[in-house]
């Protein structure tokens, strides 16, 4: 069995992902702060508010409730503000900054705790996908 996990896997490129990749096999487990109304095999929908550490924790240890391994990390979690960057005021580009580079970042950080050890044939990937 293969796992991934997918933040922003509640609606669009990251709910297309965690449908194709279910289909392919993969227990796919999506963090989103939304959840789908609908229920698809292969895919465990984890409330997660990437903007909170401690929800992030919260999710990897539903993570390791099934699986002490993932094969793959995708963030696709991200807000986008249609503001300039001259009108943007300080705590929407912090908010902006938050959830498109740091909590990937912090996200792939624990992710690789849990991903250990990884079998030297397995490929673990970290995709983040800005939108800054």
């Amino acid at each position: 069995m293969k796992y991934a996990l997918i933040t922003g896997g509640a609606s669009g490129m990251g709910r297309a992902t965690a449908l194709e990749l279910a289909k392919n096999g993969y227990t796919v487990f999506s963090c989103d702060i939304n959840t789908c109304p609908e229920t698809v095999e292969n895919i465990i929908q984890i409330k997660t508010d990437v903007t909170s550490l401690s929800s992030v924790q919260n999710a990897l240890k539903e993570v390791l409730k099934v699986t002490d391994k993932l094969d793959a990390v995708i963030n696709f979690a991200g807000i986008i503000m249609m503001n300039s960057l001259i009108e943007i005021s300080e705590e929407e580009f912090i908010k902006i900054f938050n959830v498109n580079v740091l909590i990937p970042s912090s996200f792939n950080m624990f992710s690789a705790t849990v991903a250990n050890p990884v079998p030297a044939n397995a490929v673990t990937e970290f995709i983040s996908v800005s939108k800054i």
